[in-house]
């Protein structure tokens, strides 16, 4: 359940204790199955690696946003701005 709608951190976390369940196993032999074990943690890299784009991508508009505050896209709010200082 968790895997199949969760989100990406919770869905990443999943697969890893997947994973060591797998490995805390005393009758579980990697040698055998090596892929019951490298398959979850494959899936679980590639979900932190998704998040960690997402992460980057966010902080570079939030720095895009503070390094150019002002737009001339923000002309509208501009005219709020102007609007509330006249009713004043």
């Amino acid at each position: 359940m968790i895997l199949g709608h969760g989100g990406l951190e919770l869905r990443a976390r999943a697969h890893i204790v997947l994973a060591k369940c797998y490995l805390s196993d005393p009758k579980f032999s990697v040698y055998e199955d090596p892929s019951a074990v490298l398959d979850p943690l494959n899936q679980a890299a590639e979900d932190l690696e998704v998040l960690e784009e997402d992460a980057a991508a966010s902080f570079k508009q939030h720095r895009l946003a503070l390094d150019n505050p002002y737009k001339e896209e923000d002309r509208f709010t501009d005219m709020l701005t102007l609007s509330s200082e006249m009713a004043s």
